[in-house]
């Protein structure tokens, strides 16, 4: 929700008023930041919204206002250009931080496309470095909200008003602060002994950018060459969490992830696994010495009809016939999770057949006490135990479950 114009401060309004008459009004610094916290937090979540619609993902989008001093500096350094703080192009200052160097250009897109830009004070840094030169630059345009925008009764009250963008990677917005806190600018005031040791680290950093961008191009060409193998093929390939998110899919899977929804009530329809829960899965695999996708199918396929018995005798007869409601997390694991009954089958593959891991399955990836371990454990034998019984679950054999065929 936009801030109403009667939240302006009276000088605020008084200068707005005086920009529709054409007259000229200077603003306090007071009134002026103000105006532009609210405008910053515009363009934050403007910005958030526009890159999430672009599926650009970013690691922050910040905003600072130039402090009193510094915009008093800065105006007084440069009297023949700026008549007052007002002047000021950066005086409100945007920072997108992205995690690969090459999403830079990408968020520079669409602020080209979304934001009416002065080309004439805006600068990419990037490209006024020699190959030999110190230092390790960004992107920063000078910008102003567009005609679109600005008829929109929220906006209408910063026309007129520039402000900075900056863009840069997360290694160069790392370079930028150690930089700045070394309090060396240039490098020319540099010590000339240690001068190399600089200019060695800027070409590092900027190696590990590219490099880290390459990786990120690798792996997903590594899931898009997953994601396209048949079952067989699949069935050969290592463990991980690329080849388990597809495995997930796998009809073995599917099925038993509907038979664990419905005793719980909740519709089958997941979405994909999270990279948690799959990292998890395959720690806990990899515990009970399954190190590829055939021995997770395997494993499943033992133990399958023991799966679908201890799901029923964990959720139903363990929790729900004892009054109790199962965790909301667990509510919410089930609904959104493809491949949840992967951790049922897990418990049951260690239960069955290697009982002396299942502490140690048990504490992978739970940030909670030993004391809780030790009661889950005990949950665990219990429900296990009816299992082991030969407990059926009403209709089990006219279950339309069609693995349990298997």
């Amino acid at each position: 929700m936009g801030v109403g114009v009667d939240n302006l401060t009276p000088g605020a309004e008084f200068a707005r008023q005086a920009v529709v008459k054409g007259m000229r009004f200077v603003m306090t610094y007071e009134d002026l930041a103000r105006e532009l916290e609210m405008l910053g937090l515009k363009l934050q979540q403007v910005l958030t919204e526009l890159l999430v619609q672009e599926g650009v993902g970013v690691h922050s989008i910040n905003f600072r206002i130039k402090s009193r001093s510094s915009a008093e500096k800065k105006v007084e350094a440069k009297a023949n250009r700026y008549g007052g703080i007002e002047d000021l192009k950066d005086l409100l200052g945007v920072r997108i931080i992205t995690y690969f160097a090459d999403d830079v250009d990408r968020v520079a897109d669409v602020i080209e496309r979304e934001f009416d830009i002065d080309y004439d004070h805006s600068v990419d840094k990037r490209e006024l470095l020699e190959a030999d030169a110190f230092g390790y630059a960004s992107l920063h345009y000078v910008g102003a909200l567009d005609k679109v925008r600005l008829g929109l009764t929220e906006y209408k009250r910063f026309g007129g008003r520039q402000f900075e963008l900056q863009i840069r990677s997360i290694l160069q917005h790392a370079w930028a602060e150690i930089e700045h806190d070394l309090g060396y600018k240039s490098e020319s005031a540099i010590p000339r002994a240690i001068r190399r040791r600089f200019v060695q680290l800027s070409g590092l950093l900027e190696l590990a950018d590219d490099d880290f961008t390459r990786l990120r191009d690798s792996l997903r060409s590594y899931e898009k060459e997953v994601a396209e193998l048949a079952s067989d093929a699949l069935a050969e390939r290592d463990l991980d969490q690329t080849t388990l998110r597809n495995f997930a899919s796998d009809r073995l899977v599917a099925e038993l992830d509907r038979y664990v929804a419905d005793q719980i009530y909740i519709a089958s329809e997941c979405d994909a696994a999270t990279t948690a829960d799959l990292d998890t899965y395959v720690h806990q695999l990899n515990v009970l010495g399954i190190y590829t996708v055939a021995q997770v199918q395997a494993a499943i396929l033992r133990n399958v009809k023991d799966i679908a018995r201890f799901s029923y005798v964990w959720i139903r007869e363990l929790y729900l016939d004892e009054g109790e409601r199962l965790p909301s997390v667990a509510y919410e694991h089930v609904l959104v999770s493809r491949g949840a009954s992967l951790a049922y089958a897990i418990l049951v593959i260690a239960l069955r057949e290697q009982p002396r891991q299942v502490a140690e399955i048990l504490r992978y990836g739970n940030r909670v006490s030993s004391r809780f371990i030790e009661k889950r454990h005990r949950d665990l034998k219990k429900a296990w135990l009816l299992v082991q019984r030969g407990f059926e679950p009403p209709n089990f054999a006219g279950s339309d479950l069609s693995i349990l065929a298997l």
